[in-house]
């Protein structure tokens, strides 16, 4: 089947619009044909940087100057709601960065409105999509884990985060700060593997200097449907680190994310020589996922999550397939993130 040709307007010129280009660029029959910005300075140098024709200040004028097929929105959370909706109401699909929008409240409308218009919103669960976490799902999901246990997601950041160090940027007016900004991460990794959440406990800390941090360590518990969770946040950490951790009947699967590597440990002996070889064993699974990660890399082969989702994404237009992360999923990620940040605030 012929795909058709699709143009792109991007909303957003920040860090993670980055990504987006670089994803819109490998996939064919697909081009950005404006960039949009409050900062029309940035939105003017993002178009340079990439080739794309026009920018705009403004996403209504974009609208009023091309036929688009897709509306790419890359702004902060808080403004989610009402460009998705603009862009519906234009006859665009909508990809939005996570989390889909500030409420329940909010995502219901975007939900009901993409179901009035037959427009599909693809939300942005990029780890998901992380070759090393792909390849955890597929085992998870053909059983070769037995029955999941608890599954532990570890996120690990410096005090230099630029986010967190900038007491002027727009992550610190989010209920719950800095850490509602990456909490829609862990909180989706444990939905796919423990199906719908509840949060048992919410533990926050502050350990940092910067008076404009309200907390800058978070410990949650949750009850899964298939087993138990929990997710930890850092942002005092010696380098960053994002670990997931896999207990199940019939092995313990652990996962490096920021590495791309996988480790597998099964049922074993206690004597000190099995001891030994599941260590020699451990140590030769890194070596094996490492290299392979390399050879990705070197013969161009190599795709993050956002190019794996966003090619996805395109997929499911083209073909008129199911989206790669649900409507459904999307709504209850907002669900337990809404919950966790009020305990927060309170």
């Amino acid at each position: 089947m012929e795909m058709t040709k699709m143009n792109v307007i991007m909303v957003g010129c920040g860090k993670v619009a980055i990504e987006h280009l670089r994803a819109f660029h490998k996939i064919p029959k697909v081009q950005v044909v404006a960039v949009c910005d409050v900062n029309e300075q940035l939105a003017a140098e993002t178009a340079k940087s990439w080739n794309v024709p026009k920018f705009y200040n403004k996403l209504d004028q974009a609208l009023a100057n091309h036929q688009v097929q897709i509306v790419d929105i890359c702004t902060p959370p808080q403004t989610h709601k009402d460009l998705c909706i603009q862009a519906l109401k234009s006859g665009s699909h909508v990809l939005v960065e996570k989390p889909m929008a500030m409420t329940l409240s909010e995502a219901k409308d975007i939900i009901t409105l993409a179901r009035i218009t037959e427009r599909k919103v693809g939300v942005v669960h990029n780890w998901l999509f992380e070759p090393a976490m792909r390849r955890a799902l597929t085992m998870a999901q053909q059983k070769k884990l037995g029955q999941i246990l608890h599954v532990d997601v570890r996120v690990l950041q410096t005090n230099k985060d630029p986010m967190l160090i900038n007491k002027n940027h727009w992550c610190h007016s989010l209920p719950g700060g800095r850490l509602a900004e990456v909490l829609p991460h862990p909180i989706y990794i444990l939905q796919s593997l423990l199906g719908s959440l509840s949060v048992k406990s919410v533990l926050a800390k502050k350990i940092g200097g910067y008076p404009w941090v309200r907390y800058d360590e978070l410990y949650v518990s949750f009850e899964g449907k298939e087993g138990v969770g929990s997710a930890y946040l850092s942002f005092n950490a010696p380098r960053d680190m994002i670990f997931i951790d896999i207990y199940g009947t019939k092995t313990v699967l652990k996962v490096d994310l920021v590495g791309q590597t996988i480790t597998l440990t099964r049922h074993g002996s206690t004597r000190r020589s099995a001891k030994v070889l599941k260590n020699l064993c451990q140590a030769y699974q890194l070596i094996v996922s490492t290299v392979c990660s390399g050879f990705l890399v070197a013969f161009g082969l190599w795709k993050s999550g956002h190019e794996e989702y966003i090619q996805r994404f395109i997929r499911s237009i083209q073909l008129n397939k199911p989206l790669p992360v649900t409507m459904t999923s999307a709504y209850e990620n907002i669900k337990v993130l809404e919950q966790i940040c009020s305990i927060i605030e309170a």
